[in-house]
Order: structure tokens, then C-alpha cells, then sequence
């Protein structure tokens, strides 16, 4: 980067971008949360209330998994995305080790291939 306003824009461009991403991703990740609200309402029925279309909506809570998917092969949970968020981070902390393990190698070359 030349000048300070590069560095600003970069910094500023890249926390909106991973902002906007984590904010998506929580969202679509509600959707599974949300959609599991309606189990402790339809489980305090009276029984003076309770029907078969009750039994069958607590059901259909219960038993189907209402969530974003992709293409069926994954759903798109908190859980997923609290694992994909600490795999990341695990990434970067072994790239950050290793990059500083390579540093020191070849600083300890140049000094070694420097000696007369």
C-alpha cells in the first residue's frame, strides 16, 4: 500500500465485507432456531384445546428439520456455522506459525551463507 488512505480503505473495505458475511450467515442460521419456537407453545395446549390439527403441527415441528440447505447435502445451522467459523480460525493460526517458522529458516540461511 503507497499512502495511509490505501490502508484505511483496505481495513474498512474488508471489516464491512467479513461484517455483511458473518451477518448473512447468522441470519440464514436463525432460520433453524426460529423455526423451532413453536415446540414449547404447542406443548402447553390444554387438553380442552388440543386437536388433531395440533397434534399434527407438533409433529411436523418436531420431526421435519425446516432450514436453508445447500442442495440438500448440508443445512445451514448455528452449529455449522460456529464449526466452519473455528476451522477458519485454525487455519489462519497454523498459516500464522508456519509463516513464522519460514521466516526464521531462512533468516538463519542468509546468515549462514554470508559467513566468509
Amino acid at each position: 500500500m503507497q499512502n495511509a488512505w490505501e490502508a484505511i480503505y483496505f481495513v474498512y473495505s474488508f471489516t464491512y465485507l467479513v461484517g455483511r458475511t458473518c451477518t448473512v450467515s447468522l441470519y440464514a442460521a436463525s432460520i433453524n432456531d426460529q423455526s423451532k419456537k413453536p415446540k414449547a407453545v404447542l406443548f402447553s395446549v390444554p387438553a380442552e384445546s388440543y386437536g388433531v390439527e395440533v397434534a399434527r403441527f407438533l409433529t411436523q415441528v418436531t420431526a421435519d428439520e425446516l432450514a436453508l440447505t445447500g442442495c440438500n447435502f448440508f443445512s445451514v445451522t448455528r452449529t455449522l456455522m460456529l464449526t466452519v467459523a473455528g476451522t477458519i480460525v485454525t487455519y489462519e493460526i497454523v498459516l500464522i506459525q508456519f509463516n513464522s517458522v519460514s521466516n526464521e529458516a531462512t533468516d538463519t540461511n542468509n546468515t549462514l551463507n554470508n559467513c566468509p
